[in-house]
């Protein structure tokens, strides 16, 4: 399973990248709303999770934006 984190808590991301990896997981993980579009527009992912409060936008916003264009099941966190 290939997961998207998007997480801008660098202690936060890098607990749940490493959980997810030790669940077998393939974990991408980025910072921004921006980086996150570019990463999802270039690969397949089966599972965005998502923070809700990042530097360039919101997590709400994003999931609204996946939605609307890729259909991907997204969890906030």
């Amino acid at each position: 399973m290939r997961v998207l984190l998007v997480e801008d808590t660098i202690d936060i991301g890098e607990d749940m990248q490493a959980y997810l990896k030790a669940c077998q997981m393939e974990c991408d993980r980025v910072e921004k709303v921006a980086d996150a579009k570019e990463h999802i527009s270039q690969k397949s992912y089966d599972v965005a999770v998502l923070d809700r409060m990042l530097p360039d936008g919101s997590g709400d916003e994003l999931c609204r934006w996946i939605k609307a264009e890729y259909p991907m099941p997204v969890i906030l966190q």
